[in-house]
């Protein structure tokens, strides 16, 4: 079985779709599923001014041995995601992109981990499951 690619549904990446502060919120199941968000990255960074925020939920930041047990598959994660992120950005000159990424445990039903994170941007992306959600929308405030 080939794995699942991620769809983009339709991301509008023109001038006029550029946001000063977005969040992606990408919910992993393993760390070593990263390949599945390249599109969705490297939409966002091309959508997103000043700052990025990479929020990345997997079951394994929650592990009871603690992040040590699978630190080699967390730091190809973290330096993948920020290289990613930084190509697209030193592409498009927009070295001062500010790019952020946390590494959450899955959310709790009704948690607010992410909600303070989310008051603060412009736009939000969701990929979960290989697929972005939602396509980016504004946010408003």
């Amino acid at each position: 079985m080939s794995p699942v690619q991620p769809s983009l549904h339709g991301i509008d990446t023109s001038k006029d779709n550029i946001y000063s502060a977005s969040i992606l919120i990408a919910n992993l199941s393993s760390p070593s599923d990263y390949h599945l968000l390249e599109s969705t990255i490297r939409n966002a960074t091309r959508s997103t001014k000043d700052r990025l925020t990479i929020i990345l939920h997997s079951p394994v930041f929650a592990d009871q041995e603690g992040p040590q047990a699978n630190w080699f598959e967390i730091q190809r994660l973290l330096t993948w995601t920020y290289v990613e992120s930084t190509a697209v950005a030193q592409d498009m000159d927009k070295v001062l992109l500010d790019t952020d990424v946390l590494l959450r445990p899955p959310p709790t039903e009704g948690a607010a981990e992410d909600e303070e994170l989310v008051k603060e941007a412009d736009a939000l992306y969701v990929f979960e499951d290989g697929t972005l959600r939602l396509p980016p929308r504004g946010l408003s405030h």
